[in-house]
């Protein structure tokens, strides 16, 4: 660099060079900062609690009011994307896929267990066709008041007091008398689909008869709880009511 160079150099005015630089912050400062959008955040916080939806229906009121934030923190905007925007979209997603996990769960294990409560419904009224009182009522005991393999069920509930007072009141039951008077010609049918509910974490199903011959008048309601598996046991099944159905 010359020296003439270097003198012009080192003849800039103080003065300038803080012009200079104020305007650089004023056009910074002049930048609008990004809106903040907390609903967004908010909504994704809903999301991550619609998890538990996957345990009970209640539950999904988490991510519905997580779609109704989301939906509102995406609102349209000018300018920066708002703060918040992208927490908004993860929320809305986290909602939709743990509602439609939850629901779409519940219902194959609905569809499953009503299924199921129908077979062994109808396995249960062929033991009182076929004059197995002592096994039908046997399978309405819960499975650990029920008799070990080797005790024989016919010597049970015919001699102990405790067997007898069970058949009794087996015996005594209206609907059973109908089903056991009706004889070996009846001829059970479904009335309606079999209804699954969960009660304090108990499996509950009912299924509804209706005897094609016409010898049982009263539709027949078969209430049972399914017993899901435990160590070294199978599932079981115990028929909790047995009634006549009533239309409302």
């Amino acid at each position: 660099m010359s020296s003439v160079e270097q003198a012009a150099a080192t003849s800039v005015s103080p003065s300038l060079k803080v012009s200079a630089m104020s305007a650089e912050g004023e056009s910074e400062m002049l930048i609008d900062p990004r809106p903040i959008r907390y609903s967004g955040f908010f909504a994704l916080f809903l999301g991550l609690l619609s998890v538990f939806a996957l345990f009970g229906q209640p539950m999904l009121m988490f991510a519905v009011f997580a779609v109704v934030i989301a939906l509102f923190a995406l609102r349209p905007y000018s300018g920066a994307r708002p703060v918040g925007y992208l927490a908004a979209i993860a929320g809305l997603t986290c909602a939709i896929l743990f509602a439609v996990w939850g629901v779409t769960e519940r219902s194959f294990r609905s569809q499953f267990m009503s299924e199921r409560a129908a077979v062994f419904a109808g396995d249960w009224l062929q033991l009182i066709v076929d004059g197995d009182y002592e096994l039908a009522c046997e399978l309405q005991q819960s499975p650990a008041s029920r008799q070990s393999e080797s005790m024989p069920l016919n010597q049970y509930y015919r001699e102990s007091e405790a067997g007898k007072q069970v058949m009794k009141s087996f015996r005594e039951n209206p609907t059973v008398i109908e089903m056991i008077n009706a004889g070996t010609s009846v001829q059970w049918q479904l009335n309606r689909p079999p209804t699954y509910s969960t009660q304090n974490g108990r499996h509950l199903t009912t299924t509804v008869w209706k005897d094609d011959s016409g010898k049982v008048k009263s539709l027949v309601k078969i209430g049972m709880e399914y017993l899901p598996p435990k160590k070294d046991e199978v599932a079981q099944w115990a028929v909790q009511e047995i009634t006549t159905w009533v239309d409302r």
